[in-house]
């Protein structure tokens, strides 16, 4: 697909040569500004898509913000695109400049915090009153997968094995992240806790490493860490897609998980296709302070491996979907498949884009792989079976 645009002397021109990310439309006060109107109507296109065809003698910039160059022609002081250091392959094109047609609906308006007193917004498109989910406004593609698997009380080995499949098949859809239940790779098995303490440096687990490498992925598996104490970590291993490990343990506790664990200090956020995305454990989304830690440290996306029972499933959904709403991030959810513990889990692992939409939901427990797929047109929802 091919765009063409230029400025107001028509000196500078440009062609795009590929797709367009979704139309935003910005009300913060340096757009307003440097554009002398309502808002910035823009859109994400990647640089290497970007072909100057004449006038790179007349292209000037200014420094608007630290790290974000506003970019125009000094010859007719036309606003062409905007660039940020913190993701030098996109530009941010003032869609004005635009001689081709442009298709499609406004994606979001934002910072409406800072919007013109004497400008009113009537279309349906959500409205953010700041950034709703960091650089995500870009729009560039990126996939997540909720594994919604089973796991085998205590066997390591035989879990390792199973979160293969998921893998495999995320990778096949093309996902940049797989993340899976609570305890994953051992169960919910609270007395078994201490046994089954996994380090990244264990042999088992070795498999995972190699696929993460392999599918240039990220897998979140969930599993009992070291505390230093006798009572372990409730965590999760993260196996990055350069073969490196981190790792995320559990803030907030159950009643009852007391006996057998401890609470953690939970994790740094990972960067998923260049976004910020923070992680949770289960009773972690119960307190409001979690996610908006999360959302505070600039998370973009919000991804939570949990055990849900079908009279808790409502009401957990019904605050993972505000959380969406009401910070702005997308927000993954991977629920058991079968009975662990001796808890019956819902399943219906979920996904909710920023705003709170829900976009894809398995339709019960059983296994399932979830997928929530961000393309130039928005969020779609896929469900897999895992391979075999």
């Amino acid at each position: 697909m091919k765009h063409s645009g230029s400025c107001l002397c028509g000196r500078v021109r440009y062609q795009v040569v590929g797709e367009l990310g979704a139309l935003v439309f910005c009300h913060c006060s340096r757009c307003r500004k440097a554009n002398g109107s309502a808002f910035a109507a823009v859109v994400p296109v990647q640089r290497a898509d970007f072909h100057l065809l004449s006038g790179d003698e007349l292209l000037a910039g200014y420094e608007s913000s630290s790290g974000v160059r506003r970019v125009f022609c000094r010859q007719c002081a036309s606003p062409l695109y905007s660039e940020r250091d913190s993701r030098p392959e996109l530009l941010r094109l003032r869609v004005g400049t635009l001689d081709t047609p442009l298709a499609g609906p406004v994606g979001a308006h934002i910072f409406t915090g800072s919007k013109a007193e004497w400008f009113d917004i009537h279309d349906d498109a959500p409205q953010y009153a700041e950034r709703p989910w960091g650089e995500a406004m870009t729009q560039a593609k990126l996939c997540l997968a909720a594994a919604q698997s089973a796991s085998v009380c205590g066997d390591i080995a035989a879990n390792v094995s199973d979160h293969l499949r998921y893998v495999r098949t995320a990778a096949d859809a093309g996902a940049d992240i797989v993340v899976f239940p609570e305890l994953s790779l051992c169960g919910y098995e609270l007395a078994l806790l201490a046994e089954c303490i996994l380090a990244p440096q264990d042999a088992r687990l070795e498999p995972l490493r190699d696929a993460a490498r392999e599918y240039r992925l990220t897998i979140v598996a969930g599993a009992p860490l070291d505390s230093g104490t006798a009572r372990p970590h409730i965590g999760a291993i993260v196996f990055l897609p350069d073969g490196s490990t981190t790792l995320h343990s559990k803030q907030y506790l159950h009643d009852g998980e007391q006996a057998y664990a401890s609470a953690g200090p939970g994790g740094p956020l990972l960067a998923v296709a260049g976004e910020p995305l923070a992680l949770a454990i289960c009773a972690d989304t119960a307190y409001a302070a979690h996610p908006q830690a999360a959302a505070t440290a600039g998370a973009a996306l919000y991804a939570a491996g949990v055990l849900v029972s079908e009279a808790g499933y409502p009401a957990d959904a019904a605050l993972l979907q505000r959380y969406a709403a009401e910070h702005g991030f997308g927000v993954l959810m991977a629920n058991h498949a079968a009975p662990t513990g001796g808890w019956t889990p819902a399943g219906c692992s979920a996904f909710w884009a920023p705003g709170g939409e829900l976009v894809a939901a398995a339709p019960g427990a059983g296994e399932w792989l979830v997928l929530a797929r961000r393309e130039a047109d928005g969020w779609h929802g896929e469900l897999h079976a895992p391979a075999t």
